[in-house]
């Protein structure tokens, strides 16, 4: 007798830095006000039908302050999972906005959920190798930042491959920017060698991959001004917080050398 239906989807698992420092009535309003940008983009991206489904697939789990998130595959796996990254890229800016600033991993594959009626209300079950995944990375950087797992890795990787060869090296770039190999910085150096993550600072709603080498560093200028008017306006950092902002310039600044050298042809 089978108790679980078995789905195959997006699972993120993402916690607040600093959150071991607020209130539980402040702690619950800002995971409130993330979960509703979530929510936000997902309708400003997708309307009618397709919306109306993404809102019943869609699930929350919190935590304290580490927030599950899981989206089932019904509009095609590629087409979600940039749809996804998207959600990513304005929700990580967003936690800086609310001031409950995330790190975290997102993954893909199956998961299981039990069966209609199998489970009572007043229990909750997700399983599945996804969650394993997901939950080995989503606390091992030391930043604010969005590890992909290696098997959401794999089928970044794999769509390239399969692509007709004349769209193959722009698709190439695009991944390369948005979903690029990073060396996280981590507690424990050593933990973690190059990775591909999230490449939020390369915002795609700003189009970055169109701009000139002149307009890269004003954009850039830009992106870094945004983010530390943002960490000033936070709570008090704790001293042993500090790392993880500085490990997040850090990044950004990566992120467009990066995007020069790919865009522009810069060694």
């Amino acid at each position: 007798m089978h108790l679980f239906d078995e789905k195959k989807g997006i699972v993120a698992i993402i916690d607040g830095l600093g959150a071991s420092e607020m209130e539980s009535q402040v702690l619950y309003e800002r995971i409130k006000r993330l979960i509703g940008a979530i929510k936000d983009s997902i309708n400003e991206i997708y309307d009618g039908e397709v919306r109306d489904k993404i809102n019943e697939t869609l699930r929350f789990s919190v935590f304290n302050d580490t927030i599950i998130i899981f989206w089932e595959f019904h509009i095609g796996m590629r087409e979600q999972v940039f749809a996804f990254s998207t959600i990513l890229n304005r929700i990580l800016w967003k936690s800086l906005e609310i001031k409950f600033p995330i790190r975290g991993a997102v993954g893909l594959g199956p998961y299981f959920l039990p069966e209609e009626g199998k489970a009572s209300r007043d229990e909750f079950y997700i399983l599945g190798s996804v969650i394993n995944d997901a939950a080995k990375f989503h606390q091992i950087g030391d930043w604010i930042g969005i590890i992909l797992t290696p098997n959401f890795s794999k089928e970044v990787k794999k769509w390239t491959q399969e692509l007709d060869p004349g769209f193959r090296g722009l698709d190439s770039k695009i991944n390369n920017i948005y979903f690029p190999e990073y060396p996280v910085p981590t507690k424990k150096p050593g933990d973690l060698s190059k990775i591909r993550v999230v490449g939020w600072p390369m915002s795609r709603d700003s189009q970055p991959i169109n701009l000139n080498r002149d307009e890269l560093r004003e954009f850039f200028n830009i992106t870094l001004d945004r983010f530390n008017e943002l960490v000033d306006s936070l709570d008090p950092i704790p001293e042993y917080a500090k790392p993880k902002y500085e490990n997040t310039r850090d990044f950004i600044k990566w992120c467009f050398e990066h995007a020069t050298r790919v865009l522009l042809g810069d060694s």
